[in-house]
Formats: structure tokens, sequence, C-alpha cells
């Protein structure tokens, strides 16, 4: 039995930090912050595919 295809897809990852500082020159904290906020959101719902997947090929034993 194979698991669901969205649960072993990862998500898009975000894009550069360089490119939510669009052509201002430079990178400011408000974009470094979003980037950092996008990535971490990403990291997260890539987590939790994985706790998923662990979960649908060993499921805990009841005991």
């Amino acid at each position: 039995m194979k698991p669901p295809r969205a649960m072993v897809t990862p998500g898009v990852i975000p894009p550069s930090p360089a490119e939510y500082a669009g052509k201002a020159g430079g990178l400011p904290p408000e974009a470094l912050l979003r980037h950092a906020a996008d990535y971490g959101a990403w990291c997260q719902a890539n987590a939790a595919k994985l706790k998923a997947l662990e979960a649908f090929f060993w499921p805990a034993s009841k005991e």
C-alpha cells in the first residue's frame, strides 16, 4: 500500500531572501524576517508530513 501523494511531496520552497528585497538594494530586516517566517513554515509543514509518513508506515502499537 502506497501513502497518499500529498504525504510524500515536499512543499514549494520559499524564494531566496534577495527576492523579498526586490530592487531596493541590500537586504532590509523586514525582508529577512519575512523569508525566515516563510522558511520556518515550510520546514514545519515538511516535518508534519514526515510524522504522518512515520505514523503511516509504523503505526503505534495498541497495548
